[in-house]
């Protein structure tokens, strides 16, 4: 069942009363837990100055909080795929599927391990027709699972082969099974090795109505990003982030590319606000199509994650729907899962189309909640009993389960 709230309203209303100035400004500065001197270099307004990347902004809005306040859950539709195929009842469900032309219910999925049974992380797997035509690819994660669709634009239907690449070794599946009859085990004939690449990408909506939780959002994000270095001392990990707006603002992505170099990435996340928009879509296509095609992501890798924090849609027109769907599709070729995050605002067309995102690219959903008592006003997911937990801690744990 759902847990107690951990942060009611009340006392996040005291914490907020007891920070705040004479006049009137959020103004906290403990910075005892961060990297040393980084909070020292952006000044108490959050901002380090004009930069490559990143403007003036609003400094009203660039004051640090603590992290470890917005609350959140997490709801995993592949976990929980009874509950997903009994969506087909919600009407919202059914309207969202035909809004986004996304209909993932003809699922594979599959399981790759060496000849000493240790999971494979990385095979290539593609399910083919009987034309041999590529209907859709992927790559396996860390403990070695990968999902597949046929019909997930609605356009495949029809006999179907996988076949499982390592190496240089391939196997072939002909006929697997559907999720419902079972996962399709595969043993590749070698030893494999284990990789130990990571790329973490943090994509976030940067306009105006994100202004009542930004601040926060980005404060979670910097301890997220520091606690994530120390998960794994093996780990290789490479950390960007894209932030966007809309069309007509005063710019559309921004981007600090994936690198080792963890503080590049602090810093640009430091240094962005909340501002533009005006209408309720973004342009979430964009700032997904930047995300997936022009960052340098790891050839070879155990994890590549994308969270996705937004509260709002993608605009809806027939051209975007097509490009949402090639961009899901070549996410899922690149072995990337998304994560989604979101905030107050969105509907629940918003909701199942967020779900879809993490669904096609065995990825997980992610909702704040109202428990903090931050931002606007959450609505209810549509989902089974889950726990209510802090945003940053709960990404964190994601990050090393998809790592570990």
């Amino acid at each position: 069942m759902k847990k107690p709230v951990l942060f009611p309203a009340i006392l996040v209303a005291l914490f907020l009363f007891q920070c705040t100035s004479d006049s009137g400004d959020i103004d906290v500065t403990d910075k005892s837990d961060r990297m040393p001197g980084f909070y020292d270099s952006l000044g108490e307004g959050g901002s380090s100055g004009t930069s490559s990347g990143s403007g003036a902004g609003d400094t009203t809005q660039q004051h640090p909080v603590n992290p470890g306040q917005i609350t959140a859950a997490e709801w995993n539709d592949l976990a929980e795929w009874e509950f997903w195929s009994n969506l087909g009842q919600n009407v919202e469900f059914n309207q969202a599927q035909e809004n986004w032309k996304f209909y993932p219910k003809m699922r594979y999925s599959f399981l790759v391990r060496d000849n000493r049974f240790n999971p494979l992380a990385d095979c290539e797997i593609m399910l083919k027709n009987m034309q041999g035509e590529i209907l859709w690819k992927t790559r396996t994660d860390n403990e070695g699972k990968a999902e597949l669709w046929l019909d997930l634009n609605g356009g495949n239907t029809g006999q179907v082969t996988a076949t499982v690449k390592y190496s240089d070794q391939q196997v072939t599946v002909v006929d697997p099974d559907s999720y419902e009859n079972g996962i399709n085990e595969v043993t590749i004939p070698i030893a494999g090795t284990q990789v130990f690449k990571a790329d973490i990408l943090f994509v976030v909506d940067a306009t105006g109505s994100m202004g009542d939780e930004i601040n926060y959002l980005k404060s979670e994000l910097l301890d997220v990003i520091e606690r994530a270095e120390d998960l794994n001392a093996l780990l290789d990990l490479r950390v960007g982030s894209v932030f966007y707006r809309d069309e007509g603002d005063e710019y559309l992505t921004r981007v600090s590319p994936l690198s080792g170099n963890l503080r590049q990435t602090l810093t640009f996340i430091g240094n962005q606000d909340a501002g533009g928009g005006g209408d309720y879509e973004e342009a979430v296509h964009t700032a997904l199509n930047t995300a997936v095609t022009q960052l340098d992501w790891s050839e070879s890798a155990r994890a590549r994650l994308l969270f996705l924090l937004l509260d709002a849609p993608p605009h809806h027109t027939e051209s975007i729907v097509n490009d949402l769907n090639d961009i899901l599709k070549n996410t899922a070729e690149k072995g990337i899962k998304i994560i989604p995050i979101s905030a107050s605002g969105i509907n629940k067309d918003t909701e199942f189309l967020f779900r879809f995102f993490a669904v096609a690219t065995g990825g997980t959903y992610v909702f704040i909640t109202n428990d903090s008592g931050i931002g606007g006003e959450h609505i209810e997911a549509t989902v089974g009993d889950y726990e209510v937990e802090l945003l940053n801690d709960l990404i964190v744990r994601l990050i090393g389960k998809y790592t570990r």
